[in-house]
């Protein structure tokens, strides 16, 4: 059963019957000011991603057919504990639970969706009975209908993976995987053995992300700077994948930067970071998040909860590869209100869906192709 939860708007006649599975290639007609240049200041939609159980705090979003896939991360408990929930979006703006983990399961975050329509959530679980034990961290794959299909365990899927991005080379699939506590990048290959999806080769492909640091870091701050470090409840390592151009770009909260690591798909050897494709611009804040745009360029969210530029709360960024600013906007009032974000071409539009963690929803602007 759907809840029309949250703020309603007009349909799109016939979005679910037009919407496009391929992203417009880096030549797509744009609005002056790059791809932000064409947003609208507010969301023409805001869906509640509240699920029916109570679990709220939205961490990251995919794109699938007929909306949008939401994890939750918490739930209303005081404590709060982790979420269960995954909740669809539809491009109507109804909504409804796609998945509920089970009991000793829950999501992390991190969610990401293959070319044939499977969908990869990060979970963290525990043997029954084991309350205080070590948490095994592993990959939920998801049919399309929210069917669970298979857990992959692998020795690289660790507590500290922060986010993942998910490819394809030849006849592969692959899912890109960062990890805060080691300051990694780590590709898993993944073919089908006999009907099920199983993890044929994990290779590190990219190190030396620092995974502690002081913000900010010149000039010192008037007040004693606050250590961040790992995990801390933030996604350390955004990861963003270009498959057209075989390329994995990483937002590096840390360094203040965006790395490109070249031949993502491919490669056999660790880069050093990559190649920096902007880093302490003035504008980036401990960047956490990040997209391609249609027009090819980056879109970058920042975590100002920590790092604020007060004229400008919950940025959005985009550059374009070579590392040129295009253009930005304010996405919330609120400062650290932005998580995840997608876009998806939707009929004539695009729609740019950004995770709001502050009000537990889902913001979609519409831009015209």
């Amino acid at each position: 059963m759907s809840h029309a939860r949250g703020k309603r708007r007009r349909v799109v006649p016939g979005c679910d019957r037009l919407e496009e599975r391929t992203v417009m290639s880096a030549s797509a007609a744009v609005t002056t000011g790059g791809f932000i240049g064409g947003l609208p200041s507010s969301p023409s939609l805001t869906v509640s991603t509240i699920a029916a159980n109570g679990d709220q705090n939205p961490r990251d979003v995919a794109k699938v057919h007929g909306g949008f896939l939401v994890t939750d991360l918490y739930t209303a408990n005081q404590p709060p504990v982790l979420s269960t929930s995954i909740e669809k979006v539809f491009l109507n703006g109804s909504t409804k639970t796609w998945y509920t983990m089970p009991k000793g399961s829950w999501l992390t975050g991190p969610i990401g969706v293959e070319s044939n329509g499977d969908v990869v959530a990060e979970i963290g679980s525990r043997p029954r009975g084991n309350v205080g034990g070590q948490t095994t961290i592993s990959l939920l794959v998801l049919n399309p209908n929210g069917r669970p299909i298979v857990d992959l365990k692998n020795q690289k899927l660790t507590p500290g993976v922060s986010s993942l991005a998910v490819g394809q080379h030849g006849g592969t699939s692959q899912i890109y995987l960062s990890d805060s506590n080691s300051g990694t990048i780590t590709r898993l290959d993944v073919r089908i053995q006999h009907g099920v999806p199983r993890i044929v080769k994990a290779t590190l492909i990219a190190s030396g992300y620092p995974t502690s640091f002081i913000y900010p870091p010149v000039p010192p701050p008037s007040s004693a700077p606050v250590l961040y470090s790992g995990f801390a409840g933030s996604s350390q390592f955004g990861l963003a994948f270009d498959p057209k151009m075989d390329v994995l770009y990483v937002a590096s909260m840390a360094d203040n930067a965006i790395y490109a690591i070249p031949q993502a798909g491919s490669r056999t050897a660790a880069v050093d970071k990559g190649t920096v494709v902007v880093k302490n611009d003035g504008k980036l804040r401990l960047p956490s998040n990040l997209t391609i745009a249609p027009n090819g360029d980056l879109l970058v969210t920042n975590n100002d909860g920590i790092a604020a530029n007060p004229n400008l709360p919950s940025p959005l960024y985009e550059y374009t590869p070579a590392g040129a600013y295009v253009n930005s906007i304010s996405l919330d009032p609120n400062f650290g209100a932005v998580s995840g974000l997608v876009v998806k071409p939707v009929g004539n539009q695009y729609w740019l869906a950004t995770v709001n963690q502050t009000a537990s929803t889902l913001d979609i602007r519409e831009v015209p192709k």
